[in-house]
């Protein structure tokens, strides 16, 4: 308590004054709050604003606002300097908005800002990123001819836009500015660089040299970021031999961990390194930066070594230093060192309190161990932000979710977190992995919602062309493109590839002629996709065209995908021997051996795709599903029975394959070309799904060996299972009920096909129930069939009706059916003959004699 007070000749308590000023410098706010207490009591604050603006000053200091404001909005007089220190300390604490606020209460109760209040209300601007605010109050400043000659307040508005991204306005007030300091410079080049311009900075940095402004530790700093970013070495030592020659010595850490970072970044790593040993003091910062440059290298060994080295030094690592050592377990695969990294991190309460890290954990589970494990993760992330929630998107993508990738999306919208662009690139990815347009319409209206400016836009306006391309909303594909006001060569890529992708070959090869008639450059994957639309027009003169181009650019050496669409090309176009060509001659993979064997067995050259078969094998390239698939086909096309159970040998091998649809599927096949049936129904028992392909091979199979009973079980067996047979399941059923005499059956399917498949039948259908009712002698039924049928009647039908009246001696509809054969082919020796044997067999010898007459004139 104060017992006595010292007073100046106007009364002021110049004591109480002191003592508070006192606690709000070290932020003592129990001593500020007795002191409020005791000056309250004493009626001090009613009389004197001297006293209020420090009581005030000690609860904005030490962040205590509310009381602050109360004890403001209390004072029987206010003036320039309570509102300052109002403003001040909402701004100092960021409550960038509540500063504003105020700023706006004093104008309108008639007291002028000066330069203390323009100071603090630029930087609340900053805080809350409201530029409109900002340009507000330089409105006001520009104004006021004082301060608009006020050199601190025209390096804060600098300051201001800045760092609200406003680089065009900051340095229109800097040209303005009739004297410019080092800070002017500082602030405008620290603008630049915090919005990665790095060629803005170095281009400050020469000027403010030539106006004879000499750079300080704050213009160095940005400098040698900006030769970072860009890699320019011979700038970043050129900037060294500066620092060196103004004196900064190696205690400057600051600086000279810049340094070692600008090295590192430039690849220069033995330099980064010698600047580190140079250091006096090595604290967090300088470990940072030499182990980030060694993993950004791609030296991810050393960097796990360093950050070893750190840790006996007995540096404690920061959130920095895990997420880049996180990074290095990705790129080494090294999960193991990651989990160490994750159990540390837990016992210092670290993945609690830091969102980026917990983030960077989800990334490192999500690549290197599955998503599963980077879901549960995330689970027991405290602090999720948005993007903790991208990187698990990407990570569903990553495994082929994309369904999981939707279903997140829409959680993280519904907890609140907004999407950015990674969010919507991801999110158009998977609608377009999907095809599922109507969620990507929803997703572009959102877009349009939110809006993007210059990179993120033409990010955002490409992704949203390859989700409907992918979709095949081709149109739609074109009207985003045509929105893009730079189109690049991404852009051109991702709608050519969207037309080539969807058949629409014409189309692409027409937006390639634009696309270079407009000057830009196509690059490999241009030449992907219309090597592709070459290949589907059969277009081969201009397919050699442009694989000449591609071998002047050297292209083909250290590209396996481009030389699998040349591969590609030539097989569409049939050329298989240039295809063989460009594989040998050209880096290759298994893709591009397998679009060789695919092709060679497409063409019906088994031979060549086994021989490409064996090669691949020499040559030690990985064989898959794909592979297996395209040479067990050309077993099939040639018959190479050994051949195809000794590569059945080697799927059984594997294990896994063996159970592969596409797999099981054409080995069913080719045992049952090779009329291997016993082989060929082990199979389709042995795979978990019996779909309607393989039902349909083996019935074919067994109807060719004249199996009808198997052909019989084997459709129960599909009815029952529930696959719908295709059309040409059902002419192989009714063909094998008609050889078996199985009538009832086989109008069941016929029935089925039309009223409950909604299968329309086919002329070759009705052909099967005249079959059927013919063998069975259900003769008036079959030329009722024949009556009915809603097609022209052709030969095949009166053949089979012929023939069933010779089995069953009909000779009345045996004279209708030859009638109507001969309408069609007056020259028909084979209804000739029929009518013959039908007259024969009911010794009718005259008129037999006259059809056999008959036939010697044909």
């Amino acid at each position: 308590m104060i017992t006595k007070s010292i007073r100046d000749d106007t009364g002021v308590p110049l004591v109480i004054v002191d003592l508070l000023k006192d606690c709000a410098q070290n932020r003592d706010l129990d001593r500020g709050r007795e002191l409020h207490a005791d000056v309250a009591r004493r009626g001090l604050l009613d009389n004197n604003e001297f006293v209020g603006n420090a009581v005030i000053n000690v609860y904005a200091k030490c962040g205590t606002l509310v009381i602050a404001h109360e004890v403001f909005n209390h004072l029987p007089k206010r003036d320039v300097v309570s509102w300052n220190i109002l403003i001040a300390g909402y701004a100092e604490h960021g409550h960038g908005q509540e500063a504003f606020n105020c700023f706006k209460r004093m104008k309108l109760e008639g007291f002028n800002p000066n330069t203390i209040t323009f100071l603090s209300v630029l930087k609340a601007v900053v805080s809350t990123q409201a530029a409109g605010q900002g340009e507000e109050v330089y409105a006001q400043i520009e104004s006021n001819v004082f301060l608009k000659t006020d050199i601190i307040i025209g390096n804060a508005v600098i300051d201001m836009y800045g760092k609200c991204g406003m680089l065009s306005k900051a340095q229109g007030v800097f040209d303005e500015l009739l004297v410019r300091n080092v800070v002017s410079w500082n602030v405008l080049i620290a603008g630049y660089a915090h919005d990665g311009n790095g060629e803005a900075v170095l281009d400050c940095f020469e000027h403010m040299q030539l106006e004879g402004v000499p750079p300080d530790a704050v213009t160095f700093l940005c400098s040698l970021k900006a030769c970072g970013l860009l890699g320019a070495l011979d700038i970043g030592q050129w900037i060294h031999t500066e620092i060196s020659r103004k004196g900064l010595s190696h205690s400057d850490v600051e600086v000279y961990n810049a340094l070692v970072d600008m090295y590192a970044k430039c690849s220069a790593l033995s330099l980064a390194q010698e600047v580190f040993d140079s250091l006096h003091v090595q604290n967090i910062v300088s470990w940072n930066s030499l182990i980030g440059g060694f993993a950004q290298q791609g030296y991810g060994e050393e960097a796990l070594r360093l950050f070893e080295v750190m840790l006996l030094k007995g540096l404690t690592p920061n959130s920095i230093t895990f997420v880049c050592i996180l990074k290095v377990c990705i790129s080494l695969g090294t999960v193991w060192y990651g989990q160490r990294i994750h159990a540390y991190a837990v016992k210092v309460g670290l993945v609690d309190r830091d969102s980026v890290f917990g983030t960077a954990l989800v990334d490192m589970y999500a690549k290197c161990v599955g998503v599963q494990a980077a879901k549960g993760m995330f689970d027991k992330l405290v602090l999720r932000t948005r993007a903790s929630w991208n990187v698990l998107i990407a990570g569903y993508l990553q495994a082929e979710q994309s369904g999981m990738a939707l279903t997140c999306f829409e959680v993280m919208c519904r907890e609140g977190h907004s999407p950015d662009a990674v969010t919507f690139l991801s999110i158009l990815k998977a609608c377009g992995n999907l095809g599922a347009a109507s969620k990507g319409e929803q997703i572009h209206a959102e877009i349009d919602k939110v809006g993007f400016l210059e990179e993120d836009f033409v990010m955002v306006a490409n992704a949203l062309v390859d989700m409907y391309a992918k979709c095949g909303l081709l149109a739609k594909a074109q009207e985003v493109f045509n929105t893009i006001p730079v189109q690049s060569v991404v852009s051109w890529n991702v709608l050519i590839a969207g037309f080539a992708d969807h058949g629409h070959c014409q189309e692409a090869l027409n937006c390639f002629e634009q696309m270079q008639l407009k000057g830009i450059c196509p690059d490999d994957v241009t030449f992907v996709y219309v090597l592709k639309a070459y290949g589907g027009l059969g277009v081969l003169e201009k397919g050699q065209e442009l694989h000449d181009w591609i071998v002047r650019e050297n292209l083909l050496e250290n590209d396996a995908v481009l030389g699998t669409a040349l591969v590609n090309m030539y097989v569409d176009c049939g050329m298989l021997l240039e295809a063989q060509v460009v594989s040998d001659t050209s880096a290759h993979d298994e893709v591009s051996w397998n679009a060789l064997i695919s092709g060679f067995t497409v063409h019906l050259h088994g031979d060549g795709a086994l021989q490409c078969y064996e090669q691949m094998q020499q040559e030690g390239f990985s064989l898959n599903n794909v592979t297996f698939v395209s040479v067990l086909r050309a077993c099939a096309s040639i018959g190479a029975t050994f051949e195809g159970q000794k590569i059945h040998a080697r799927i059984a091998g594997v294990g896994s394959l063996e159970k592969d649809m596409l797999i099981g599927t054409a080995l069913l096949s080719m045992y049952v070309s090779f009329g291997m049936l016993s082989k060929a129904q082990d199979i389709f028992d042995s795979l978990p799904i019996q779909d309607g392909v393989l039902h349909a091979a083996l019935i074919t199979g067994y109807a060719q060996l004249g199996d009808d009973k198997s052909v019989s079980n084997l459709c129960q067996h599909m009815v029952i299972d529930g696959e719908e047979p295709d059309p040409v399941n059902v002419m192989v059923v009714l063909n094998a009920c008609s050889h078996t005499g199985r009538i009832g059956e086989g109008i069941m399917y016929f029935q089925t096909m039309s009223m409950v498949l909604g299968i329309i039948p086919t002329v070759e259908h009705h052909t099967c129930i005249v079959d059927l009712f013919g063998r069975a002698g259900a003769l008036d039924k079959a030329i009722a069939v024949i009556q009915n049928m809603p097609f022209p009647i052709n030969l095949t039908v009166w053949h089979n009706m012929l023939g069933a009246c010779q089995k069953h001696g009909n000779v009345e509809l045996g004279r209708v059916a030859f009638k109507h054969a001969i309408q069609l082919n007056e020259k028909d020796v084979l209804a000739c003959v029929s009518m013959r044997n039908i007259y024969a067999a009911a010794g009718m010898q005259n008129e037999a004699n006259e059809i056999e007459s008959l036939t010697l004139f044909l």
